[in-house]
């Protein structure tokens, strides 16, 4: 910097060589009252005297220390701050005396976070706007902080709004359904798992609450499985048990893009009962029958129902039981499958998806003792047009919809044992998959495809009186291979709960759990 360059703090002097003019002798030296006392400023030219740079010192010393100051300065590394009309070369230089990096992949961020999970698109997109921007990594750093905590209080918010709706929610259907909350809760549970994506489940309304968790929602599964259930009711030789309903549904959501939010669903069911004495112990029964639904939004589908099964009932209280049964299914696909985007994000719908179906073959063979009993079971399993969400590790999409058809055959044992206070639970569970997704080019799912080939369980419930029950149940699974999964094909599960049931207060329920993953490998890669 030039000492012409100096501000107005760092003002050099100009020496200036005066003639000293002796002021002309008066008859009376002796100034007035009034006379201004003269000034060091009188001894230079006017033309700097009036300077405003100059006219701000008072005293000479104060000239002189800026001058000094304004020496010291010349030479050393300096900052002039660009303006409006200065090139992007003038302000990239500010930008890399200020510590900008030398381009936007070169900046070290600490993007860890314990609570969220920050997407690398969103990262890189991040870095090269505060490139752009001239900020430094100390800079970038902070901004990001921010940024974190942020998404981070949200997500606490967001999980403390979930446990609050989901409280709400269990109040409100046990003080309507009383004693019979967990039976239905359960109900309405299993009826969604099997039928419902469980995407579409965890979607959030925009009050803020879980779409599963909502009391409508779970009523509406639990009338659903009541229905299905009343069509398995016992009836007399030529009766009809028969049901009918209509079901509409609404969902919204910021994500859907064809206005696919709404539809109805219709459906009859007609499942006649007869039953044949064989003999005085023995009971033949024999159902036949058929479920129908349609939508106005897809096709209507026919399903047949039927099974037939020999009782024996013994003397000593035993009784067994061989069945055989038959059934058909048919359900449309997800809003999440069929009402988003078509061509990427991170679940692509299609828009192409047909009406699923399936049909299920069991033979089955029931063992009922005083103090036990076995349920066993194998079966065979078809399913045609089932909605999947699979990966193409070339695709721009997470995820996306497809139909697949696959054949599943399986056995389970389920055993009981009944003790004064305590039962013992047993289970296992083989099942084997084939599958074809037509010339869709797939390389994974961990949906339809992520299942256990071998799962045991184990479990204890002690129930000492009225009041208490404590339960344990273990479960341990070898998942099918899939590509997908990063870690172990192999997990043991443990979960502990106490339920405590007041007498002296009805339909209070007091259920404390505690759950333990010993070990498990069930990551996704993507």
């Amino acid at each position: 910097m030039s000492s012409e360059q100096i501000t107005q703090e760092t003002v050099p002097v100009e020496t200036t060589t005066t003639e000293t003019v002796q002021p002309t002798a008066t008859p009376n030296p002796v100034a007035k009252a009034d006379t201004p006392t003269s000034s060091w400023k009188d001894s230079i030219s006017e033309e700097y005297r009036v300077d405003p740079n100059i006219e701000k010192f008072t005293e000479i010393d104060a000239l002189a220390k800026s001058y000094i100051n304004a020496t010291k300065m010349i030479g050393q590394d300096k900052v002039v701050i660009p303006n409006n009309n200065s090139t992007d070369d003038q302000w990239n230089e500010v930008y890399a005396k200020l510590g900008r990096p030398e381009s936007a992949d070169k900046y070290s961020l600490d993007v860890n976070s314990e609570v969220v999970n920050l997407d690398e698109g969103a990262i890189k997109s991040f870095t090269e706007n505060a490139h752009q921007l001239g900020l430094n990594n100390k800079q970038a750093q902070g901004i990001l902080e921010f940024y974190k905590n942020s998404m981070e209080g949200n997500a606490q918010q967001s999980k403390i709004d979930t446990e609050t709706a989901q409280a709400q929610a269990e109040q409100q259907l046990r003080q309507e359904w009383g004693r019979d909350f967990e039976g239905k809760v359960k109900q309405a549970g299993a009826l969604a798992k099997a039928n419902i994506n469980p995407e579409v489940l965890d979607m959030t309304l925009s009050n803020g609450t879980r779409l599963g968790d909502h009391p409508e929602i779970i009523k509406g599964f639990a009338k659903i499985a009541g229905m299905m259930q009343e069509d398995k009711i016992v009836a007399t030789e030529s009766e009809n048990a028969q049901s009918v309903s209509n079901i509409e549904d609404e969902i919204e959501s910021t994500t859907l893009e064809n206005n696919f939010t709404s539809r109805t669903y219709y459906k009859l069911s007609v499942l006649p009962e007869y039953k044949i004495d064989l003999k005085q112990n023995q009971l033949l029964t024999l159902r036949l029958g058929a479920a129908f639904d349609d939508t106005n939004r897809d096709d209507s589908e026919l399903s047949l129902i039927g099974d037939i099964s020999l009782n024996t009932q013994n003397s000593d209280g035993s009784e067994q039981t061989v069945y055989l049964s038959y059934a058909q299914a048919s359900q449309v696909a997800g809003y999440t499958a069929i009402g988003g985007s078509d061509q990427g994000g991170l679940f692509r719908s299609n828009y192409n998806l047909e009406r699923e179906t399936t049909k299920n073959l069991e033979l089955g063979y029931l063992i009922q003792e005083q103090t036990w009993q076995l349920n066993s079971a194998v079966f065979y399993r078809e399913d045609n047009n089932l909605t999947d969400w699979t990966f193409s590790f070339d695709s721009s999409s997470a995820r996306f919809a497809n139909p697949v058809d696959i054949d599943a055959t399986g056995v389970e044992f389920f055993a009981t044992k009944y003790f004064d206070t305590t039962e013992l639970i047993a289970s296992y569970t083989y099942l084997n998959k084939s599958e074809s997704y037509g010339d869709a080019d797939i390389d994974a799912s961990f949906y339809a495809l992520n299942f256990p080939d071998h799962r045991v369980t184990l479990g204890a419930i002690w129930t000492p009186n009225d009041l208490i029950e404590m339960r344990i149940d273990n479960e341990w699974r070898k998942q099918h291979e899939n590509a997908l999964r990063s870690g172990k094909d192999t997990a043991l599960f443990t979960q502990l709960s106490l339920k405590i049931t007041p007498t002296v207060i009805n339909n209070l329920f007091i259920t404390l759990m505690f759950k333990c993953l010993i070990s498990a490998g069930y990551e996704l890669t993507q």
